[in-house]
């Protein structure tokens, strides 16, 4: 994991370390018990992008070591297209819509997923401004979510 002096580090407590070194040491502990599959949530937000870049490939290559399967959760979909093989787009718990991430970055199929690209800050253009999710978008996704629940319920 790149930790360096790791009897030092082990002895000190977490305030004592820097965000990218408490996210070196949590992907340590998850890889150590060699599990088929991780839940990463949010392994990288408040990170600086130059550490979250460094983290990033850290868990690429225990996951190519140990042959872990990697379900990463987070809301930065630049993060997603650097790291996932497919996605899945939620609102409110609900699957709005699943792609293998050569489909969707091109071509979004539900209005929710067009939207929240559009609404994904530039980083090529730090000065434009930020693209909100359309009301229309939100009152249907919000629809759906409202007969989904409703079905649970008579289901």
């Amino acid at each position: 994991m790149q930790i360096t002096d790791p009897d030092r580090v082990l002895r000190q407590y977490p305030h004592e370390l820097s965000g990218g070194m408490r996210q070196r040491v949590l992907i340590a502990a998850a890889f150590a018990a060699e599990p088929k599959l991780i839940v990463a949530d949010e392994p990288t937000t408040a990170l600086d992008v130059t550490v979250q870049k460094e983290v990033l490939r850290l868990i690429a290559g225990m996951q190519a070591r140990h042959g872990t399967a990697l379900l990463f959760v987070t809301h930065d979909l630049g993060v997603v297209s650097k790291v996932c093989q497919s996605l899945t787009v939620l609102y409110a718990g609900l699957v709005i819509e699943d792609a293998a991430l050569r489909d969707f970055f091109p071509a979004p199929a539900h209005p929710y997923s067009r939207a929240l690209l559009a609404a994904t800050p530039k980083y090529t253009d730090p000065g434009s401004s930020l693209v909100p999710v359309p009301q229309e978008v939100l009152d249907r996704v919000q629809a759906q979510v409202a007969a989904a629940d409703r079905g649970w319920r008579n289901g």
